[in-house]
């Protein structure tokens, strides 16, 4: 990003419905950043209540580590060193264990899950660079959408799946072409295929990534 501690929950309302907006008014390049806190470390944005608390029924949360969880206590921290954090972050990452792959994984595919949490796993799995994670970054984008029809639920799906998508665009071995271009296949929803498509064209080096493309297209519409 760099990346801070303010995982989506906030700025779902803030950042995705800005950006969306501009997405209808540019397409078919969607402007939706999923990695917000550059805006967040940019023009500020005021912290918010953490109230984390994992559904109590859920076995996977209560098998990932304490500095995991520490972590997403952070989430309504402004944060004041993004270089210390992207450090961070990455550590974490680096150091899933398959058993915490496995759990992350379940966690974001489970609405009923504490947003900061679901936001936090998907941005770890996004950034690790085991084989092993390929499977599951396609099984979160590929992954059954809740029923609710509310916009913000909505949006908050699309930048889960959209993150997954860019750890996808970002892994360094080549199995991950394969795997994403098979959620491609699978995928319905408009603006996680364009997303994706993008993503794709990076990774057989016809385009610049997908950040750098929504940041070079925000500039364009901001300039008008």
């Amino acid at each position: 990003m760099p990346r801070g501690r303010l995982f989506f929950l906030l700025l779902i309302f803030v950042s995705v419905g800005f950006l969306a907006l501009l997405w209808s008014l540019t397409p078919p390049t969607p402007l939706l950043n999923t990695r917000y806190n550059k805006d967040v470390q940019k023009f500020g944005t005021p912290s918010i209540q953490n109230d984390f608390q994992p559904t109590s029924n859920f076995k996977s949360w209560s098998q990932l580590s304490a500095p995991i969880l520490d972590e997403t206590k952070r989430s309504g921290m402004i944060d004041k060193d993004p270089l210390e954090s992207e450090k961070r972050l990455n550590e974490l990452a680096s150091k899933l264990s398959d058993q915490e792959i496995v759990s992350m994984t379940e966690i974001v595919k489970t609405p009923s899950q504490d947003s900061d949490l679901r936001a936090l796993a998907v941005d770890l799995l996004a950034r690790n660079k085991a084989k092993t994670v390929l499977g599951k970054l396609e099984e979160i984008i590929t992954s059954k959408w809740p029923e609710s029809a509310e916009a913000h639920v909505i949006s908050f799906e699309q930048a889960l799946r959209a993150r997954a998508i860019e750890g996808l665009e970002q892994h360094p071995t080549p199995q991950a072409t394969e795997s994403l271009k098979r959620a491609l296949l699978k995928n319905q929803d408009s603006f996680l295929n364009d997303h994706g498509h993008r993503a794709l064209l990076h990774r057989q080096g016809q385009a610049k990534s997908v950040e750098e493309q929504n940041q070079e297209a925000l500039s364009k519409i901001l300039s008008r």
